[in-house]
């Protein structure tokens, strides 16, 4: 197998794997309410790493949990941004599997 599709291949793994493990993370944390009863935005709690990926990934997901509170029910809501974010995670876990399948294949066609 080609050393430098190797190393391709583990650099994507690791930012797609961040990505699913950010979408599990959204499906399986708990979500608690403030004073007006609104839920609180989405933190992530690692406040020492200001990386802009953090942001970009807490934007989206923030903006999912304020249109789901806009238009369905709240008893649907939450279950409906879990549902997206457990979506998301499983997408991007799929996604690495079959880019390993197909680096995996290539370097077998390369021999």
């Amino acid at each position: 197998m080609d050393l430098e599709l190797i190393i391709l291949t583990a650099l994507v793994t690791v930012v797609l794997g961040f990505l699913c493990c950010s979408g599990f993370y959204f499906a399986f944390k708990k979500y608690e309410k403030n004073e007006e009863g609104e839920f609180n935005p989405i933190e992530f709690g690692l406040a020492a790493w200001d990386f802009w990926i953090f942001d970009a990934i807490l934007f989206i997901f923030n903006v999912i949990l304020w249109i789901s509170e806009k238009i369905f029910p709240r008893k649907m809501h939450i279950a409906l941004v879990r549902m997206i974010a457990f979506i998301v995670g499983l997408s991007f876990l799929l996604l690495i599997c079959f880019l390993w399948l197909l680096a995996l294949d290539t370097g077998a066609m390369v021999k």
